[in-house]
């Protein structure tokens, strides 16, 4: 896996990406991480828990074609739930961070009209453990 600036990307993986904070591409059997200069670091994490999912995914399917078949919503789920449940990772990240991963996973909750309501209310669940975590102990680098 490698790491690069989107300002770095080839010219189709840069106007995709125009209009997002960061995302991969598949690049032989590995991945190059696209992120956003001035974002924060949790703009890499999530792009970094999308890949790490993609690469457990091709154990089972060499193509990589099912991760892309998942719905967006569910990907998202499982990056945020990664994201929180690792408390070094969680702890990095600022309130306004969280916030943020927060509200994302709110947006793509309300996206998703077709969403059964045992999975409406397993993100609801997370959401509000989240929000009551939202405030915790950062690192502090002092």
């Amino acid at each position: 896996m490698t790491v690069k600036s989107i300002s770095e990307a080839p010219m189709e993986v840069a106007v995709a990406l125009q209009n997002a904070g960061g995302g991969f591409v598949r690049q032989g059997n590995g991945a190059v991480i696209y992120v956003r200069e001035g974002r924060p670091l949790s703009s890499f994490w999530h792009e970094f828990e999308h890949y790490r999912h993609w690469q457990e995914m091709l154990a089972t399917d060499p193509t990589g074609v099912s991760y892309w078949r998942i719905p967006r919503i569910q990907k998202e789920e499982r990056v945020f739930r990664a994201l929180f449940e690792n408390e070094t990772v969680w702890r990095l990240m600022t309130p306004t961070e969280r916030q943020t991963q927060i509200d994302s996973l709110k947006a793509y909750m309300a996206d998703y009209t077709t969403l059964g309501s045992a999975a409406r209310q397993r993100i609801q669940q997370l959401i509000t453990e989240a929000e009551a975590g939202l405030n915790a102990p950062t690192f502090s680098w002092r």
